[in-house]
């Protein structure tokens, strides 16, 4: 009976504890306040008006201004924060504080503290408020409160150091780094900007991102004296911000909703209040319509591949105007299955044969097989499109990126990289304050270069971020760059990298160090092995669909993250990193090739000595397979050719890896795996009489490693 009430409590507190989150598309209640100081400098004032002018109008939310008084005035400041915080919202809460005025240095430390943040009324003397303080005051009461930091003062950023275990989010988009002072009130201040692409995103776009209205604020156009910093201290995704409408009509109660969808959730503890908590904050800082819509999804694409498939039948659009005729049947071929599948299931339904719990069965398996055979469909479609002629020139590259169909069938995110590639589109560089979402990534180039070669090297790096900073995480397995920046002092470019969603810190592993250290249990299984290398295969096949390549890939160059709460890495979670930057075919990045067998067992033999060609495709596949041959047997590449001699030439090293693939992977790994590895090896999936655009050996290489790969870990 004890365990019937302590089910019903959880259950009940996790119910009362979602009961407003599917309720609200956003924020219940955001609640902001607007602060400058009582004898500051009459332009902040001015500005702060504007501030709460905007959040009121434009985004009906709660709006309190207050001016902080030049004596108490901690106390006075801390209890207006503290009756804000604790007003009552209905459902999801968020907390805004802007503050416009003067910073302090915060010289009066002691035992090497760090600068925190200090707001002064003046540039030089007048009171100051410990804003630092009343920030680790408020974290109980915040509990799960979101909250927002706008900061344009002098040493806005300082306002980063420190840490926050809330469970709400907490994020500060700051004037300027630490150190570093901001302008006076104007027409090209700090808030100025804020209110000008705030209001025009939502009139575009209906929201606002406050990662990337940062990255709006760095752009030259705006004009801004000081880079803009965006601190994230609690991780996972940016808050976003959507105009409350008072009108809007919301259920009350469970009882009026007219549909019903069970989401079946598994877990592997026991369920406990701590556990239903944690269940609870993924719901409510998730996007809940992308969760409950994935029958919706399945269907809609089904849909628009209908529809695709129609236009290569009429032959009208001009994506399907050089589809092969064999590429076209291999299309509607697999379309064929798809229409095959769906009247087999409609005929079974109709007899309604079995038990409710078979039928259960029935639809589980007929959505399966149907989003697994509309994928197919899309592969085919994606692969032909990216590599057939009709790329070719630019204008037909744009012309496809605004078609409707490849819209709709989320084709044209690959086609925006190919643009990207092809055109050396860049991303100006922005400068990231270093946090615990931040990934930094160093390029280094040594003293070496020839300065007139500077700005050829700052285009690659350029391109290489913007082509990172596009890709989608999930198909490209690459961590997303919002920013890079030179640091000639120290010959380098640092590249930033976005913590992936739900990762509370930028530790990772390498998949060097996770062969060479990890032991029992924490070992993966073999069908987490087989899925790993599916997974990066597929990675690698869609950078080079694109037309980029990676060339360092290496068990170095393969991240992985721990969830929150546990030790295990996820396997199923692998990120490729360590791009380097020279364009496909051509010399080798920058600097000097490192020539050691720590390097040189993961570089194809073209791609050794001192005379090193282009990297090209089989480059990159080449070194694939050594990470192949490394995940499949559980060992090093290093650990493999420790027996041959340090100087062994690149193809002394390729026929000894090619030998113990030959002889102790199919032990390891079954005979399928070994065969992937030594395609690889050979590059056996390459076609003597390609076209331009390679498109029939990329097709091999879909067929002999990753379709190979993926029978592995999907049920046929």
């Amino acid at each position: 009976m004890a365990a019937t009430n302590q089910s019903s409590d959880w259950l009940s507190n996790l119910n009362q504890d979602l009961e407003t989150t599917v309720r609200y598309h956003g924020y219940a209640k955001v609640t902001t306040l607007v602060t400058y100081w009582e004898d500051g400098h009459p332009g902040f004032v001015e500005e702060g008006n504007d501030v709460a002018a905007m959040f009121r109008n434009t985004f009906n939310f709660d709006v309190t201004t207050f001016a902080i008084p030049s004596s108490d005035s901690y106390p006075a400041l801390l209890k207006v924060v503290l009756e804000c915080m604790t007003a009552k919202a209905p459902g999801p809460a968020l907390f805004i504080v802007h503050y416009g005025g003067h910073g302090d240095r915060n010289d009066d430390r002691h035992n090497q503290e760090e600068r925190r943040s200090v707001w002064a009324a003046h540039a030089q003397g007048g009171p100051t408020v410990k804003w630092y303080k009343i920030q680790d005051q408020i974290k109980e009461v915040r509990s799960e409160t979101d909250m927002l930091l706008i900061l344009d003062c002098c040493f806005a950023a300082q306002a980063g150091r420190g840490s926050d275990d809330s469970s709400g989010r907490l994020e500060i988009l700051a004037a300027a780094a630490m150190g570093v002072k901001t302008p006076l009130p104007g027409p090209k201040s700090f808030t100025a900007a804020v209110i000008r692409n705030m209001k025009r995103s939502v009139a575009q776009d209906g929201f606002v991102v406050i990662s990337e209205l940062q990255y709006r604020l760095t752009k030259r156009e705006e004009g801004l004296f000081t880079t803009p910093i965006y601190i994230g201290l609690t991780g996972g995704r940016s808050i976003r911000l959507e105009p409350i409408n008072p009108n809007d009509e919301q259920p009350t109660n469970i009882s009026e909703a007219k549909i019903f969808l069970q989401l079946l959730i598994k877990v592997k503890d026991e369920l406990t209040d701590k556990n239903t908590k944690k269940i609870s904050q993924w719901i409510k800082t998730s996007e809940v319509p992308n969760i409950v819509s994935g029958l919706e999804l399945t269907f809609a694409r089904t849909e628009q591949i209908c529809k695709a498939v129609e236009d290569i039948r009429q032959g009208d659009k001009l994506f399907t105007r050089h589809v092969k005729t064999v590429d076209k049947d291999e299309i509607l071929a697999a379309w064929n299955q798809v229409v095959s599948l769906v009247q087999e299931y409609h005929s079974l339904r109709q007899l309604q044969l079995g038990s409710n719990k078979q039928q259960q069965h029935q639809v589980g398996h007929f959505l399966e097989d149907l989003a697994h055979g509309t994928g197919d469909v899309l592969e085919l479609l994606e692969r032909y499109i990216l590599t057939g002629p009709a790329l070719e020139e630019d204008e037909a590259l744009e012309v496809m990126i605004n078609d409707d169909t490849l819209q709709a069938l989320g084709l044209t995110g690959p086609l925006q990289l190919v643009k990207i590639a092809r055109q050396d589109i860049s991303l100006e560089a922005i400068t990231t304050a270093p946090s615990d979402t931040v990934i930094q990534e160093k390029k280094t180039y040594g003293p070496y270069l020839d300065p007139r070669d500077i700005p050829v090297v700052e285009k690659r790096i350029s391109v290489l971020a913007n082509m990172l900073k596009a890709a989608d995480s999930q198909d490209f397995r690459a961590l997303r760059c919002i920013g890079w920046s030179p640091e000639p002092l120290e010959h380098c470019y640092i590249l930033n990298f976005e913590v992936p969603h739900g990762i509370d810190n930028q530790k990772y592993v390498t998949l060097q160090h996770v062969i060479q250290k990890t032991k029992g249990s924490d070992r993966p299984s073999l069908d987490e092995r087989l899925g790993l290398a599916f997974t990066l295969a597929k990675a690698v096949e869609n950078w080079h669909l694109v037309g980029w390549l990676h060339q360092g890939i290496s068990s170095f160059n393969i991240i992985f993250f721990r969830k929150p709460g546990t030790r295990r890495i996820e396997y199923s979670e692998p990120y490729l990193h360590g791009f380097e930057f020279a364009r496909p075919g051509s010399d080798p990045s920058i600097g000097r090739a490192v020539d050691s067998i720590e390097f040189n067992v993961y570089r194809h033999p073209d791609r050794q000595g001192t005379v090193q060609r282009g990297h090209l495709v089989k480059h990159d596949i080449y070194s694939l397979g050594v990470v192949l041959l490394e995940i499949g047997l559980w060992q090093s590449a290093l650990e493999i050719v420790r027996k041959l001699p340090s100087k062994s030439s690149g193809l002394e090293i390729q026929s000894y890896l090619m030998k113990q693939c030959d002889e102790r992977l199919a032990h390891f790994a079954g005979e399928s795996y070994q065969n992937v590895v030594a395609t690889c090896f050979k590059s056996s999936y390459e076609v003597e009489l390609d076209d331009a655009f390679g498109s029939r050996s990329a097709k091999s290489f879909h067929e002999k490693v990753v379709v190979k790969l993926s029978t592995g870990i999907r049920p046929l």
